[in-house]
Protein backbone atom coordinates (compact mmCIF):
# COMPACT_ATOMS: atom_id res chain seq x y z
CA UNK A 1 0.00 0.00 0.00
CA UNK A 2 1.11 3.55 -0.87
CA UNK A 3 0.10 6.56 0.89
CA UNK A 4 0.60 9.95 -0.32
CA UNK A 5 1.73 12.66 2.09
CA UNK A 6 2.12 12.61 5.75
CA UNK A 7 -0.39 14.86 7.03
CA UNK A 8 -2.38 13.80 10.19
CA UNK A 9 -4.54 11.89 7.62
CA UNK A 10 -2.31 10.02 6.05
CA UNK A 11 0.04 9.25 9.43
CA UNK A 12 -2.99 7.70 11.00
CA UNK A 13 -4.42 5.57 8.14
CA UNK A 14 -1.34 4.34 8.34
CA UNK A 15 -0.68 3.39 12.17
CA UNK A 16 -4.24 1.75 11.28
CA UNK A 17 -3.32 -0.13 8.84
CA UNK A 18 -0.06 -0.99 9.07
CA UNK A 19 -0.76 -4.36 10.97
CA UNK A 20 -2.91 -5.60 7.66
CA UNK A 21 -0.25 -4.21 4.94
CA UNK A 22 3.15 -3.45 3.87
CA UNK A 23 3.06 0.62 3.58
CA UNK A 24 5.33 3.28 2.32
CA UNK A 25 4.51 6.98 2.96
CA UNK A 26 5.31 9.25 0.55
CA UNK A 27 6.21 13.60 1.88
CA UNK A 28 7.88 16.18 0.00
CA UNK A 29 7.57 18.41 2.54
CA UNK A 30 7.15 19.03 6.38
CA UNK A 31 6.40 15.35 7.95
CA UNK A 32 3.31 15.95 10.14
CA UNK A 33 1.37 18.86 7.89
CA UNK A 34 -0.57 21.45 9.35
CA UNK A 35 -0.64 19.01 12.71
CA UNK A 36 3.19 20.08 13.87
CA UNK A 37 4.72 22.49 16.41
CA UNK A 38 5.90 25.55 15.45
CA UNK A 39 8.98 26.81 17.60
CA UNK A 40 8.77 30.56 18.13
CA UNK A 41 10.24 32.66 20.37
CA UNK A 42 10.17 29.96 23.12
CA UNK A 43 6.55 29.33 22.41
CA UNK A 44 5.56 26.06 20.90
CA UNK A 45 3.00 27.52 18.06
CA UNK A 46 1.47 24.89 15.01
CA UNK A 47 2.08 24.62 11.76
CA UNK A 48 -2.09 24.91 11.57
CA UNK A 49 -4.29 22.93 14.07
CA UNK A 50 -4.99 24.52 17.60
CA UNK A 51 -2.97 21.75 19.99
CA UNK A 52 -6.37 19.85 20.69
CA UNK A 53 -8.36 17.04 19.24
CA UNK A 54 -11.84 18.30 19.10
CA UNK A 55 -13.36 15.21 20.97
CA UNK A 56 -10.60 14.55 23.14
CA UNK A 57 -10.16 11.47 24.52
CA UNK A 58 -13.53 10.08 23.77
CA UNK A 59 -13.42 11.19 19.87
CA UNK A 60 -12.30 9.38 16.76
CA UNK A 61 -8.79 10.10 16.73
CA UNK A 62 -8.39 8.36 20.35
CA UNK A 63 -10.23 5.59 18.76
CA UNK A 64 -7.67 4.98 16.35
CA UNK A 65 -4.61 5.76 18.96
CA UNK A 66 -6.37 3.25 21.16
CA UNK A 67 -6.27 0.84 18.44
CA UNK A 68 -2.97 0.77 17.54
CA UNK A 69 -1.85 1.36 21.02
CA UNK A 70 0.23 4.42 20.14
CA UNK A 71 0.82 6.77 22.93
CA UNK A 72 -0.59 10.37 23.54
CA UNK A 73 -1.72 12.06 26.80
CA UNK A 74 -5.10 13.96 26.18
CA UNK A 75 -6.76 16.22 29.14
CA UNK A 76 -10.04 17.02 28.08
CA UNK A 77 -11.78 20.23 28.84
CA UNK A 78 -13.86 20.96 31.84
CA UNK A 79 -16.11 22.83 30.71
CA UNK A 80 -15.12 22.01 27.19
CA UNK A 81 -16.42 25.65 26.81
CA UNK A 82 -18.15 29.24 27.64
CA UNK A 83 -19.65 31.56 25.28
CA UNK A 84 -18.65 34.71 25.65
CA UNK A 85 -21.75 36.96 25.69
CA UNK A 86 -21.31 41.38 26.35
CA UNK A 87 -18.44 40.64 27.97
CA UNK A 88 -19.50 37.94 30.55
CA UNK A 89 -18.77 34.26 30.22
CA UNK A 90 -21.70 31.57 29.83
CA UNK A 91 -22.04 28.55 29.81
CA UNK A 92 -23.63 26.47 27.81
CA UNK A 93 -26.79 25.33 29.84
CA UNK A 94 -26.34 29.16 30.91
CA UNK A 95 -27.43 30.19 27.58
CA UNK A 96 -30.94 29.69 28.72
CA UNK A 97 -31.11 32.55 30.39
CA UNK A 98 -31.18 34.62 26.86
CA UNK A 99 -34.58 32.91 26.32
CA UNK A 100 -38.10 33.39 26.52
CA UNK A 101 -40.25 30.50 28.19
CA UNK A 102 -41.79 29.68 25.03
CA UNK A 103 -38.18 29.95 23.08
CA UNK A 104 -36.62 27.61 25.53
CA UNK A 105 -39.41 25.17 24.86
CA UNK A 106 -38.56 25.78 20.82
CA UNK A 107 -35.01 25.07 21.44
CA UNK A 108 -35.14 22.14 23.14
CA UNK A 109 -37.30 21.45 19.77
CA UNK A 110 -34.47 21.94 17.73
CA UNK A 111 -31.65 20.45 19.69
CA UNK A 112 -33.96 17.57 19.80
CA UNK A 113 -34.25 17.44 16.33
CA UNK A 114 -29.98 17.82 16.07
CA UNK A 115 -29.76 14.80 18.16
CA UNK A 116 -32.29 12.38 16.41
CA UNK A 117 -33.24 13.74 12.63
CA UNK A 118 -30.31 13.59 10.03
CA UNK A 119 -31.26 16.87 8.32
CA UNK A 120 -31.07 17.95 4.69
CA UNK A 121 -29.34 20.83 2.55
CA UNK A 122 -31.26 23.50 4.14
CA UNK A 123 -28.63 25.81 5.12
CA UNK A 124 -28.54 25.46 8.94
CA UNK A 125 -28.78 29.56 9.42
CA UNK A 126 -31.86 29.41 7.51
CA UNK A 127 -33.50 26.33 9.62
CA UNK A 128 -32.63 28.37 12.97
CA UNK A 129 -34.23 31.69 12.03
CA UNK A 130 -36.93 29.74 10.77
CA UNK A 131 -37.21 28.16 14.11
CA UNK A 132 -35.62 30.45 16.50
CA UNK A 133 -35.30 33.83 15.31
CA UNK A 134 -33.02 34.52 18.29
CA UNK A 135 -30.18 36.98 18.21
CA UNK A 136 -28.28 35.33 20.97
CA UNK A 137 -28.79 31.85 19.24
CA UNK A 138 -27.55 33.18 16.10
CA UNK A 139 -24.45 34.85 17.52
CA UNK A 140 -23.42 31.43 19.28
CA UNK A 141 -24.43 29.36 16.79
CA UNK A 142 -22.23 31.69 14.17
CA UNK A 143 -19.17 31.67 16.73
CA UNK A 144 -19.47 27.89 16.61
CA UNK A 145 -19.42 27.63 13.51
CA UNK A 146 -16.39 29.73 12.49
CA UNK A 147 -14.36 28.46 15.33
CA UNK A 148 -15.22 25.11 14.76
CA UNK A 149 -15.40 24.18 11.33
CA UNK A 150 -14.29 28.28 9.24
CA UNK A 151 -17.97 28.23 8.18
CA UNK A 152 -21.37 29.96 8.60
CA UNK A 153 -24.25 28.75 9.48
CA UNK A 154 -25.68 29.59 6.03
CA UNK A 155 -22.58 27.73 4.26
CA UNK A 156 -23.49 24.23 6.32
CA UNK A 157 -26.17 21.81 5.25
CA UNK A 158 -28.29 20.72 8.35
CA UNK A 159 -27.08 16.72 7.62
CA UNK A 160 -24.16 18.37 8.31
CA UNK A 161 -24.75 20.51 11.50
CA UNK A 162 -26.72 18.20 12.94
CA UNK A 163 -24.17 15.56 12.84
CA UNK A 164 -21.72 18.01 14.18
CA UNK A 165 -24.07 18.53 17.57
CA UNK A 166 -25.05 14.55 17.56
CA UNK A 167 -20.99 14.34 17.98
CA UNK A 168 -20.57 16.74 20.69
CA UNK A 169 -23.52 15.05 22.72
CA UNK A 170 -21.87 11.42 22.32
CA UNK A 171 -18.23 12.10 22.73
CA UNK A 172 -18.35 15.55 24.29
CA UNK A 173 -15.87 18.79 23.49
CA UNK A 174 -12.25 18.92 23.06
CA UNK A 175 -8.93 18.22 24.73
CA UNK A 176 -5.66 19.52 25.02
CA UNK A 177 -2.57 17.38 23.34
CA UNK A 178 0.31 17.50 26.41
CA UNK A 179 3.39 18.31 24.62
CA UNK A 180 1.13 20.24 21.43
CA UNK A 181 0.70 18.87 17.88
CA UNK A 182 3.65 17.22 17.27
CA UNK A 183 4.12 15.08 20.47
CA UNK A 184 1.38 12.87 18.73
CA UNK A 185 2.46 13.50 15.31
CA UNK A 186 6.21 12.24 16.44
CA UNK A 187 4.08 9.05 18.50
CA UNK A 188 2.53 8.13 14.61
CA UNK A 189 5.62 8.66 12.96
CA UNK A 190 7.52 6.02 14.22
CA UNK A 191 8.26 2.99 12.76
CA UNK A 192 7.31 4.50 9.34
CA UNK A 193 8.60 3.34 6.03
CA UNK A 194 8.38 7.69 4.69
CA UNK A 195 10.40 8.10 1.81
CA UNK A 196 11.03 11.71 0.88
CA UNK A 197 10.36 12.15 -2.38
CA UNK A 198 7.52 13.85 -4.21
CA UNK A 199 5.13 11.77 -6.05
CA UNK A 200 4.76 13.17 -9.73
CA UNK A 201 2.35 10.97 -11.31
CA UNK A 202 -0.85 8.20 -9.95
CA UNK A 203 -0.45 5.26 -12.67
CA UNK A 204 -4.00 4.09 -13.70
CA UNK A 205 -4.80 1.37 -16.54
CA UNK A 206 -7.79 0.45 -17.31
CA UNK A 207 -9.71 2.06 -14.19
CA UNK A 208 -7.59 0.35 -11.89
CA UNK A 209 -4.64 1.94 -9.65
CA UNK A 210 -1.40 0.37 -10.77
CA UNK A 211 1.57 2.05 -8.61
CA UNK A 212 3.06 6.16 -8.55
CA UNK A 213 5.83 7.75 -10.31
CA UNK A 214 8.50 10.04 -8.02
CA UNK A 215 10.24 12.99 -9.03
CA UNK A 216 13.14 11.31 -10.39
CA UNK A 217 11.04 8.44 -12.51
CA UNK A 218 11.02 5.67 -10.09
CA UNK A 219 7.92 3.63 -10.62
CA UNK A 220 6.26 2.10 -7.73
CA UNK A 221 3.95 -0.61 -8.17
CA UNK A 222 1.18 -1.36 -5.93
CA UNK A 223 -2.97 -2.01 -6.55
CA UNK A 224 -3.92 0.68 -3.23
CA UNK A 225 -3.00 4.18 -3.26
CA UNK A 226 -4.46 6.30 -0.64
CA UNK A 227 -4.17 10.09 -0.94
CA UNK A 228 -3.30 12.68 1.66
CA UNK A 229 -2.85 15.46 -0.37
CA UNK A 230 -6.89 16.47 -0.99
CA UNK A 231 -9.15 15.64 -4.45
CA UNK A 232 -7.79 18.35 -6.14
CA UNK A 233 -4.16 17.61 -5.42
CA UNK A 234 -5.16 13.68 -6.47
CA UNK A 235 -6.95 14.77 -9.57
CA UNK A 236 -3.78 16.18 -10.32
CA UNK A 237 -1.77 13.67 -10.19
CA UNK A 238 -3.69 10.86 -11.68
CA UNK A 239 -5.01 12.66 -14.84
CA UNK A 240 -8.80 14.40 -15.15
CA UNK A 241 -9.66 12.07 -18.10
CA UNK A 242 -9.71 9.10 -15.61
CA UNK A 243 -12.73 10.55 -13.55
CA UNK A 244 -16.43 11.25 -14.66
CA UNK A 245 -17.96 14.58 -15.70
CA UNK A 246 -19.67 14.75 -12.71
CA UNK A 247 -16.72 14.10 -9.88
CA UNK A 248 -14.67 16.68 -11.88
CA UNK A 249 -17.72 18.97 -11.68
CA UNK A 250 -18.11 18.65 -7.71
CA UNK A 251 -14.44 19.56 -7.59
CA UNK A 252 -14.40 22.38 -9.74
CA UNK A 253 -17.38 23.63 -6.91
CA UNK A 254 -15.62 22.80 -4.04
CA UNK A 255 -15.31 25.21 -1.57
CA UNK A 256 -12.44 25.47 0.79
CA UNK A 257 -11.95 26.75 4.79
CA UNK A 258 -10.25 29.71 4.97
CA UNK A 259 -8.96 31.11 8.36
CA UNK A 260 -6.69 33.29 10.34
CA UNK A 261 -4.76 32.44 13.43
CA UNK A 262 -3.34 34.97 15.74
CA UNK A 263 -1.07 33.75 18.50
CA UNK A 264 -0.72 35.85 21.53
CA UNK A 265 1.17 35.89 24.75
CA UNK A 266 0.56 36.92 28.40
CA UNK A 267 1.65 36.54 31.34
CA UNK A 268 -1.14 37.07 33.00
CA UNK A 269 -4.35 34.33 32.79
CA UNK A 270 -6.94 35.11 30.25
CA UNK A 271 -9.38 31.97 30.53
CA UNK A 272 -9.53 30.48 33.35
CA UNK A 273 -10.52 26.76 32.52
CA UNK A 274 -8.83 24.53 30.00
CA UNK A 275 -11.64 24.27 27.46
CA UNK A 276 -12.57 27.01 24.32
CA UNK A 277 -13.57 30.23 24.98
CA UNK A 278 -16.25 30.63 22.30
CA UNK A 279 -16.47 34.84 21.36
CA UNK A 280 -20.39 36.12 20.17
CA UNK A 281 -19.94 39.41 20.42
CA UNK A 282 -17.02 39.92 18.15
CA UNK A 283 -16.58 41.24 14.35
CA UNK A 284 -14.32 38.77 13.61
CA UNK A 285 -12.65 36.35 16.25
CA UNK A 286 -15.07 33.56 16.99
CA UNK A 287 -13.29 31.65 19.84
CA UNK A 288 -10.09 31.30 21.75
CA UNK A 289 -8.16 28.44 23.46
CA UNK A 290 -5.09 28.81 26.35
CA UNK A 291 -3.16 25.76 25.92
CA UNK A 292 -0.78 26.61 28.69
CA UNK A 293 -3.25 26.07 30.92
CA UNK A 294 -2.96 22.45 30.38
CA UNK A 295 0.51 22.18 29.38
CA UNK A 296 2.42 25.10 30.37
CA UNK A 297 5.53 23.83 28.76
CA UNK A 298 4.33 24.88 25.75
CA UNK A 299 5.56 29.05 26.47
CA UNK A 300 8.26 30.09 28.19
CA UNK A 301 8.24 29.89 31.91
CA UNK A 302 5.60 33.15 33.30
CA UNK A 303 4.23 33.37 29.96
CA UNK A 304 0.98 31.77 28.75
CA UNK A 305 0.03 30.96 25.04
CA UNK A 306 -3.09 31.52 23.53
CA UNK A 307 -4.59 31.43 20.43
CA UNK A 308 -7.45 32.57 18.38
CA UNK A 309 -9.27 31.64 15.08
CA UNK A 310 -10.89 33.41 12.55
CA UNK A 311 -13.04 32.77 9.33
CA UNK A 312 -11.73 34.67 6.39
CA UNK A 313 -14.55 36.61 5.24
CA UNK A 314 -12.93 38.66 2.85
CA UNK A 315 -9.94 38.77 0.08
CA UNK A 316 -8.52 41.55 1.92
CA UNK A 317 -6.15 40.25 4.28
CA UNK A 318 -5.42 43.24 5.72
CA UNK A 319 -8.62 44.61 6.64
CA UNK A 320 -10.02 40.81 8.34
CA UNK A 321 -6.31 40.65 10.54
CA UNK A 322 -7.05 44.45 11.63
CA UNK A 323 -9.94 43.56 12.47
CA UNK A 324 -9.26 40.15 14.30
CA UNK A 325 -6.29 42.52 16.43
CA UNK A 326 -9.19 44.77 17.01
CA UNK A 327 -11.13 41.62 18.69
CA UNK A 328 -8.17 40.30 20.85
CA UNK A 329 -7.58 44.40 22.25
CA UNK A 330 -11.72 44.43 22.82
CA UNK A 331 -11.27 41.02 24.44
CA UNK A 332 -8.61 41.73 26.64
CA UNK A 333 -9.28 44.72 27.89
CA UNK A 334 -6.31 46.36 29.96
CA UNK A 335 -3.96 43.42 30.36
CA UNK A 336 -0.58 43.25 28.85
CA UNK A 337 -0.47 41.07 25.88
CA UNK A 338 1.94 40.41 22.84
CA UNK A 339 0.77 39.80 19.17
CA UNK A 340 3.38 37.15 18.74
CA UNK A 341 2.66 35.52 15.36
CA UNK A 342 -0.33 36.14 12.52
CA UNK A 343 -1.51 33.32 10.39
CA UNK A 344 -3.25 32.70 7.18
CA UNK A 345 -4.32 29.86 6.15
CA UNK A 346 -5.91 29.80 2.44
CA UNK A 347 -4.99 28.49 -1.20
CA UNK A 348 -2.65 25.73 -1.16
CA UNK A 349 -2.39 25.87 2.65
CA UNK A 350 -6.55 26.48 3.92
CA UNK A 351 -7.84 25.52 7.19
CA UNK A 352 -9.35 22.21 5.30
CA UNK A 353 -9.00 21.45 1.47
CA UNK A 354 -13.45 20.85 1.74
CA UNK A 355 -15.76 22.85 3.83
CA UNK A 356 -18.01 20.76 5.95
CA UNK A 357 -21.10 19.17 4.33
CA UNK A 358 -19.11 19.50 0.79
CA UNK A 359 -16.41 16.71 1.92
CA UNK A 360 -15.91 13.50 -0.41
CA UNK A 361 -15.83 10.11 0.25
CA UNK A 362 -13.21 7.98 0.58
CA UNK A 363 -13.52 5.68 -2.54
CA UNK A 364 -12.99 7.33 -5.33
CA UNK A 365 -14.07 5.97 -9.25
CA UNK A 366 -11.03 4.26 -9.54
CA UNK A 367 -10.41 1.25 -8.39
CA UNK A 368 -7.77 1.11 -5.62
CA UNK A 369 -7.53 4.70 -5.36
CA UNK A 370 -8.60 6.36 -2.17
CA UNK A 371 -8.92 9.53 0.14
CA UNK A 372 -7.98 10.45 4.00
CA UNK A 373 -7.51 13.89 5.21
CA UNK A 374 -9.48 17.39 4.91
CA UNK A 375 -11.52 16.52 1.71
CA UNK A 376 -12.78 13.18 2.54
CA UNK A 377 -13.77 14.10 6.36
CA UNK A 378 -16.83 12.68 7.33
CA UNK A 379 -19.82 14.91 9.40
CA UNK A 380 -17.73 16.04 12.69
CA UNK A 381 -15.35 18.78 13.27
CA UNK A 382 -11.90 18.69 12.36
CA UNK A 383 -9.29 16.15 13.11
CA UNK A 384 -12.26 14.07 14.71
CA UNK A 385 -13.91 14.09 11.36
CA UNK A 386 -10.23 12.89 9.20
CA UNK A 387 -10.36 10.38 12.02
CA UNK A 388 -13.35 9.06 11.06
CA UNK A 389 -12.96 8.55 7.77
CA UNK A 390 -9.20 6.66 8.15
CA UNK A 391 -11.22 4.46 10.53
CA UNK A 392 -14.48 3.89 7.69
CA UNK A 393 -11.40 3.17 5.03
CA UNK A 394 -9.59 0.61 7.46
CA UNK A 395 -13.37 -0.90 7.37
CA UNK A 396 -13.68 -0.66 3.68
CA UNK A 397 -10.02 -2.35 2.81
CA UNK A 398 -10.28 -5.15 5.62
CA UNK A 399 -13.85 -6.87 5.70
CA UNK A 400 -12.12 -9.10 3.03
CA UNK A 401 -8.94 -9.74 4.48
Amino acid sequence: MIIIGAGIGGLLAGTLLQEKYSIKIFERGIIGGRFRNLPYKGFQLSTGAFHALPHGSTGFTAEILNKTHTPYNIVDGDPWGTFLIDGKQYRFKNLYSFLSYMEKFKVSKVLFDMKFKKGDETPSGEYLNDKLKNDTVNRVVKAFCGFGMSIDPDDIPTRSFFSVVRSLYKYGGPGTIVGGCSALTNSLVKGKNIIKKRVKEIVIENNEVKGIIDSEDNFYEDSIVISDIGIKGTVKLTGKKHFPSGYLKKINNLKEAEGIKINIATRESIIDHNGVLITCDTERVEGLNQVTNVDPSLAPKGYHLIMSHQTLRSSNIKKEIDLGLEDIEKIFGDKDYEILLVQTFRNGFPVNRAVSGDDFDQKTPIKGLYLVGDSAKKETMEVDGISKGVLELYETLTSNI
